[in-house]
């Protein structure tokens, strides 16, 4: 499998893979998807990015450009999860890359939304990535290193500046700001944010750690680079993703630091952000940017998803829940990954798969904000 994962990812590296289209229905016009619920209640929206990576020390290819006009679309599959590896409960986060590596069709790419070892700040956090993230003894993650998009929360930070994360991605972090697109400072101590373009997408990573970076607020570093790095990629489809979730209901609440980047997301019509930090799946309804309370908006919102389940101890969803969220599932019976298609013709299908029997929990389909004519 891990064969056939590498040869792909050359491929589409060298965009010569143009797959005229993913199989899944696309509905809802702009910003509009068909969603079903699995077992839990249905909703709206959803999609992912993805791409190609290196591990502590080396770099490698990954899933990057779209299609050039006249040409079929360039279609990419990629897993995206958060709070993966724990001491003790790694067997959890093995399941689920068994999941990544048997998915049908090949994941070219894993995105990653922070906690993924949750370092307790025993020892260093680098040997905690070796010890219990890599091998294929414990959480087995380490073997999509060469195809992770990699960002920290804040167990990485129990570590000071995080460094260990800095450490053990430095050779993937190098790999991807050489990708088409890059911006940022990806692989920067104190930083860490960064963005790629990914089969038409534009993919942008945030570090919410945002007391250790600066700030996140309008006119911090952080936000200003996002502000001018959206303005730079007018009319891509973006996917946007960082740890702790602008909007959550359950154990953590909602991050309100980052308020002013998910204005500005809004404002350049992004179609997802992804997130972790609580350790359940939750989905919810397009938002506006309405502060402090954002509003539904089915035509022009940003579908946000917590994907804090890949195999860290769990939490229980909130009790009595908000009408905003349209699917959500914690316990350990939530465990799993989220996959996600795009296209570089904007389409976008998404499918949450659990880890307790395999089962797709929440999917849908639908058309990116900013797709192309």
């Amino acid at each position: 499998m891990r064969t056939r994962l590498l040869s792909w990812l050359g491929v589409i590296a060298l965009g010569l893979l143009a797959v005229p289209g993913c199989g899944e229905e696309t509905n809802g016009g702009e910003g509009g998807a068909t969603a079903s619920g699995g077992t839990g209640p249905g909703g709206t929206g959803g999609g992912q990015p993805g791409g190609a990576g290196g591990t502590g020390a080396t770099g490698g290819t990954g899933a990057a450009g779209g299609a050039t006009g006249g040409s079929a679309p360039t279609v990419v599959t990629l897993a995206v999860d958060g709070d993966i590896a724990q001491e003790g409960l790694t067997d959890r986060a093995r399941d689920v890359a068994a999941l990544i590596t048997g998915h049908t069709p090949a994941v070219s790419g894993v995105l990653l939304g922070g906690d993924n070892a949750r370092f307790d700040g025993s020892g260093s956090l680098l040997d905690y990535y070796q010890t219990y993230w890599q091998p294929a003894g414990e959480a087995n993650w380490g073997q999509f290193d060469v195809m992770a998009f990699p960002q920290n929360g804040n167990h990485e930070y129990s570590e000071t500046d995080a460094q260990g994360y800095f450490d053990y991605f430095a050779g993937r972090l190098g790999a991807i700001a050489a990708l088409p697109g890059y911006s940022g400072d990806a692989g920067t101590v104190g930083k860490g944010w960064y963005s790629v373009n990914i089969a038409g997408w534009h993919i942008v990573s945030l570090n919410s750690n945002c007391g250790d970076v600066g700030g996140c607020e309008t006119g911090s570093e952080q936000e200003t680079w996002l502000a001018a790095d959206l303005s730079a990629h007018p009319g891509m489809p973006i996917i946007a993703i960082w740890h702790a979730p602008r909007y959550t209901c359950g154990s953590h609440g909602d991050a309100t630091e980052m308020q002013d980047m998910w204005a500005d997301l809004y404002a350049a019509h992004a179609d997802f952000a992804f997130s972790g930090h609580n350790h359940f799946y939750q989905r919810w309804k397009p938002l506006d940017a309405t502060d402090p309370e954002a509003v539904e908006d089915d035509a022009a919102g940003i579908t946000g998803i917590v994907v804090g389940s890949g195999g860290v101890s769990t939490y229980s969803v909130c009790a009595g829940g908000d009408p905003r969220i349209a699917s959500e599932i914690g316990g350990d019976e939530g465990i799993g990954v989220l996959f996600l298609t795009i296209s570089s013709d904007g389409s976008y299908s998404f499918e949450y798969q659990l880890r307790s029997d395999g089962s797709i929990f929440d999917s849908g389909s639908g058309v990116a904000h900013n797709a192309p004519p």
